[in-house]
């Protein structure tokens, strides 16, 4: 390794692969021969070297970088080149086997062991490198939006491969896969509405909209909006606590089936509503989040059983908080049990749409407040309930959608990316024109320039996030 120099090494990264594992070949040779040569039983008036003499073989970080290659691709690269060497030897010895009788069942079975070991090393290994189609992908970023739709929040980044199915994940797929996923679709959207000029989530901004509930409950009004035009019936199912009841707390699980009917062939909607049952009712006693969240699960599902998927395309949940939520795994695993992704949009955790209505209605209130005293009165009230100022509510979200301000996306964005062009080129040449100026209070200037480029390049980023 001390006889190239960097200046000799080759430009394409697989040569200089190559290169490396052959220095790595040819120190294991070294190695195997000084071994061969010290097993020559020494005299007795002869000195043995001192360990500290001994010359250190360069490790597997010093050679990567010698050979300016990443440390995991040399080490997957020699695991595999080891991987072959013991397949060739092995199937070597199955030939001479079979010319000698003196090999015992012992060793055949050993031998055996090596082959299959090896052979599910290099299929695990074929698999973990193994790319999805582009239209597999595109069927996963499909899911994606639909899951994180139900949820209600963004998930952890590592968690999205629960979205892939079983069938099509053949191994585990590791955070390398994650990242490179969310390179390749970086300009998808993963939360909102897709198209040009729409202020949606991408996928490249994951982090930066994750627990975003505000600016969340704005993408997620549009996404009501766009749906609620195109649906003819749906439910939606709402967790309540009556809003000024002087009972112990308690709180009430309902589900509402809404009939959208189109007036005189017009623009206008006509908005039927009505409980798809009779509503669930709960003391919020003090229990642990875990039981919380099995008995809002167990609630969740009795009613959604209730419901055809395949008669409806909307359901909408509302009622999570940022304390008081689903995990993600139950959440996915409800969406496929019930086969509703793409069809159940979850509230953003801790926002009000349903409930804000409820408590600004005082019959509804009322009526509701005599359901959480008597649990008996639920069948005699449920005929009872004018929802009347729900239905109204629902008629300004389906008419009175309000223009996305596509123009000053557009501008936002190209300033944004002329911004972060700038900083690429300071990051490049700011140490050489520090070397180029020799007046300090130029300097000081050139710095301060540099700073503010930065302080307005984080500004743009922040206000990306916060536009609503």
């Amino acid at each position: 390794m001390e006889t190239l120099l960097e200046k000799d090494l080759p430009e394409g990264k697989e040569e200089r692969i190559r290169l490396a594992l052959d220095f790595i070949r040819e120190q294991h040779s070294k190695e195997g021969t000084d071994n061969s040569e010290h097993d020559i039983k020494p005299k007795k008036d002869v000195l043995k070297p001192s360990k500290y003499g001994k010359k250190r073989k360069p490790t597997i970080r010093q050679i990567a970088l010698h050979f300016q290659i990443p440390k995991s691709t040399l080490y997957d690269r020699m695991k595999a080149d080891q991987g072959q060497k013991r397949q060739r030897t092995i199937t070597k010895a199955n030939a001479a086997g079979g010319q000698s009788d003196e090999i015992s069942d012992e060793n055949n079975e050993h031998d055996l062991q090596m082959q299959l070991r090896n052979q599910t090393t290099r299929t695990y290994s074929h698999l973990s490198q193994m790319r999805f189609s582009p239209e597999a992908e595109s069927d996963m970023v499909r899911n994606m939006q639909g899951y994180v739709l139900a949820y209600g929040n963004l998930p952890l980044i590592s968690d999205l491969r629960e979205c892939i199915p079983s069938t099509t994940r053949a191994v585990h797929l590791g955070n390398k896969w994650i990242t490179g996923f969310i390179r390749r679709h970086g300009e998808e959207t993963v939360y909102g509405m897709t198209g040009e000029g729409v202020l949606n989530a991408k996928f490249k901004d994951f982090r930066q909209w994750k627990n975003k509930f505000s600016q969340l409950h704005d993408l997620f009004l549009r996404c009501l909006q766009s749906k609620l035009k195109r649906c003819h019936q749906f439910y939606y199912i709402c967790k309540y606590v009556p809003h000024g009841s002087n009972e112990a707390n308690k709180m009430i699980f309902f589900a509402l089936k809404v009939k959208i009917q189109q007036v005189n062939a017009g623009t206008e909607k006509d908005v039927t509503i009505s409980l798809l049952c009779e509503p669930i009712t709960r003391e919020l006693s003090p229990i642990s989040p875990e039981e919380a969240k099995e008995q809002f699960l167990q609630d969740l599902n009795s009613i959604l059983k209730r419901i055809d998927a395949n008669s409806t395309d909307l359901v909408v949940l509302e009622g999570l908080t940022q304390t008081e939520h689903w995990d993600w795994s139950q959440c996915l695993e409800l969406v496929k049990t019930h086969k509703l992704n793409g069809k159940l949009y979850t509230v953003p955790w801790g926002n009000d749409l349903l409930t804000n209505c409820l408590n600004k209605d005082n019959n509804i209130a009322v009526t509701f407040e005599k359901i959480t005293q008597d649990s008996n009165s639920a069948v005699a009230t449920k005929d009872m309930v004018n929802f009347t100022s729900v239905s109204v509510m629902l008629k300004e979200i389906i008419t009175n959608a309000t223009p996305l301000p596509a123009v000053a996306i557009n501008n936002s964005r190209t300033q944004r990316d002329a911004i972060r062009q700038l900083i690429r080129t300071i990051s490049e040449n700011e140490s050489r024109l520090y070397r180029e100026i020799h007046d300090p209070d130029a300097r000081v200037t050139l710095c301060n320039i540099f700073n503010q480029a930065r302080l307005l390049e984080e500004s743009l980023s922040t206000c990306a996030v916060e536009l609503t």
